[in-house]
């Protein structure tokens, strides 16, 4: 695949919505969102579950940067 994409992209590419994304990886909504927002620390294996369930291999993710927290 040419190019990066982020976890939203790659949430979007697979036709999910974000409750559907947190249903397989067993977190919650928020977490979703705080994971595709930069907010929080994405564990290894969830990075690798979000590429298998989306169909992007690790290399193609362009991941958030450490978000400055208020």
């Amino acid at each position: 695949m040419a190019g990066k994409v982020t976890l939203a992209g790659a949430r979007v590419s697979a036709n999910l919505t974000q409750e559907q994304m947190a249903e397989a990886l067993g977190v919650t909504r928020q977490t979703v969102y705080l994971m595709e927002a930069g907010k929080i620390d994405i564990r290894p294996a969830y990075l690798l579950a979000w590429g298998k369930i989306t169909g992007f291999d690790l290399s193609d993710f362009s991941l958030p940067k450490e978000s400055t927290k208020t």
